[in-house]
């Protein structure tokens, strides 16, 4: 059905089929189907390390002489990682927090990407901020969400 109809196909964030199963993000495996069709694919990701490109070649189904890497820098000089130790969790998170909102000015977001959607929804309980995945709500309140978020309602997310 796909074959001669579209010119090229891209996907961002394709790293993300290295962590898909059958029970989570199903369909992005299903992707792979496309590679098999006359269509250009272009994968972009920004986080999957030269070491895995064989696994995710492997699972894409692609030949690895038939495919082109193009590897340009990601540094991010508005973007920073830290490690820091703790003994209170959502103490130390609410910190951070406080210490980034004075920091940067009213119209910047600060962003709280958590391991499960059970902590996510603990941690804005007592801390406060917009939570936001793929399961919390229609498409109006997904919608409601991004309006919050683009009027700079919110600033913690």
């Amino acid at each position: 059905m796909l074959n001669q109809q579209l010119e090229r196909v891209i996907i961002d964030e394709y790293h993300s089929v290295l962590q898909s199963t059958k029970k989570f993000r199903p369909k992005v495996l299903q992707l792979r189907e496309l590679i098999s069709r006359q269509t250009q694919v272009v994968c972009l990701t920004a986080t999957l390390p030269p070491r895995r490109e064989p696994a995710f070649m492997s699972i894409m189904d692609m030949e690895p002489g038939e495919v082109r890497i193009i590897r340009e820098s990601t540094v991010r000089p508005n973007i920073r990682y830290s490690v820091i130790t703790y003994d209170s969790e959502v103490e130390t998170l609410r910190q951070v927090i406080d210490s980034q909102l004075a920091q940067y000015p009213a119209e910047d977001r600060i962003i709280v990407y958590c391991y499960t959607i059970k902590a996510m929804h603990s941690y804005a309980s007592e801390i406060g901020g917009a939570v936001f995945h793929s399961g919390v709500g229609d498409i109006e309140r997904k919608r409601e969400i991004m309006a919050i978020l683009t009027r700079g309602e919110e600033r913690l997310f």
